[in-house]
């Protein structure tokens, strides 16, 4: 705290200048196992209620907090965000 015009003022500053994170080395995969991608919308089963909503990178999916937009047939172009 340090005394201001009016009253006090709390005066802040970091205690580091620099964070580094270290992430552990990546496993080998067994030779047994096969990775594939798959688009977000290529899903069969679903279980969402308001609010919800899809988008692709151009425009909403459907309607935005409406269950049925899950069944447009756009949704195989959905979008991952965040």
């Amino acid at each position: 705290m340090q005394r201001a015009t009016r009253g006090s003022q709390k005066i802040c500053f970091s205690v580091y200048d620099e964070y580094v994170v270290k992430f552990s080395e990546p496993q080998k995969k067994a030779d047994n196992i096969v990775e594939v991608e798959m688009p977000v919308g290529l899903f069969i089963k679903y279980d969402v209620s308001p609010p919800c909503g899809m988008c692709s990178t151009e425009e909403i999916i459907g309607y935005l907090d409406s269950p049925q937009s899950f069944l447009e047939p756009e949704r195989v172009k959905a979008v991952q965000y965040g």
